[in-house]
């Protein structure tokens, strides 16, 4: 099996919930010149290394056949406790937001903004 990134090595996914209920986290850790070390999302907001989707957990899946796995985030809009998705996509050296949508709850690719 792959890992999640497509460099043929497998990570390990570290799933927390909490502290307020539907809160999720997710941090994948990778084998890296002799330790283990949590891969890095590029955003700005939270903790560095750690996704949280709001009401439900973290998918990962190839939504667009590159052979990495895309991470699903769902983020609270702050409007009436709307959830949008956000897809993070593996750039080779971190998980960057992308303009992948992808509509729940069947988290189907549509197409990509420009």
């Amino acid at each position: 099996m792959e890992g999640i990134n497509g460099d043929r090595h497998k990570e390990i996914l570290v799933v927390a919930t909490g502290p307020e209920p539907g809160l999720h986290w997710l941090g994948v850790v990778a084998w890296w010149f002799g330790h283990g070390a949590l891969l890095c999302v590029a955003r700005s907001e939270g903790e560095a290394g750690w996704l949280a989707s709001y009401g439900y957990p973290p998918l990962l899946q190839d939504l667009d056949g590159d052979g990495s796995k895309e991470i699903v985030i769902m983020t609270d809009t702050g409007h009436m406790r709307f959830l949008a998705p956000v897809v993070y996509e593996w750039d080779g050296r971190t998980y960057t937001a992308s303009d992948l949508y992808v509509i729940p709850p069947r988290l189907r690719p549509t197409l990509t903004c420009e």
